[in-house]
């Protein structure tokens, strides 16, 4: 009949309870009870969680893709930011070397770390930081990205030489601001974009 099993499941579900009302949400398929207020998950007769009887659409699947990339990426910054170098510097806030910063300028990327080149986390700030701008500009745009506009987004998102805390903080906000603007273009795919702890990272 042209329906997908996910969908055949669904509408086979929905005939056998009529008098729930049933809604695609962000965790899956949603069941709920008018009498009781009570909304539990649409499981098959075994108890498992009934899969999704809508695909996502291609928007809604480059907004899961982009939005992993991203969340992935801003957890590895958020453990790298609790860690400091041999010099006692934060990992993530970089530092100036005679007025020029060592992380992500050629003269540092080329420079063995001791130095004053980029060290083995270090690379992974950049590589993080990196996965996310591409991530964020991909979905903007879906164009080639140009130094000038991947230099805009760096600043826009991750601390820079001399930024104060209070900007650096803000800066972390909008990167969880990003992801969770992505979530929402997700659809039901937002499901898939959470921490490494599992949870939803949140603006504070």
């Amino acid at each position: 009949f042209g329906l997908s099993i996910q969908e055949y499941n669904l509408k086979k579900w929905q005939a056998e309870n009529p008098s729930s009302s049933f809604q695609e949400t962000e965790l899956g398929p949603m069941a709920f009870n008018p009498k009781t207020g009570v909304a539990t998950p649409v499981t098959t007769p075994a108890g498992t969680p009934l899969p999704g009887g809508k695909p996502l659409t291609e928007s809604q699947g480059n907004a899961t893709a982009y939005g992993m990339r991203m969340q992935s990426a801003n957890d590895i910054l958020d453990k790298l930011a609790k860690e400091t170098d041999s010099f006692g510097q934060n990992i993530v806030r970089p530092p100036v070397i005679a007025g020029v910063p060592y992380v992500g300028e050629s003269l540092a990327q080329n420079l063995p770390s001791f130095l004053g080149g980029s060290s083995g986390k270090q690379q992974q700030v950049q590589q993080a930081k990196t996965n996310f701008i591409t991530a964020v500009l991909r979905k903007e745009s879906g164009a080639a990205i140009g130094k000038d506009e991947f230099t805009t987004e760096d600043k826009k998102y991750f601390p820079q030489p001399n930024d104060s805390d209070a900007v650096i903080k803000q800066k972390e906000n909008a990167r969880k601001l990003a992801i969770q603007a992505m979530r929402i273009q997700a659809g039901p795919g937002a499901k898939n974009i959470v921490t490494t702890t599992g949870g939803w990272a949140v603006v504070e």
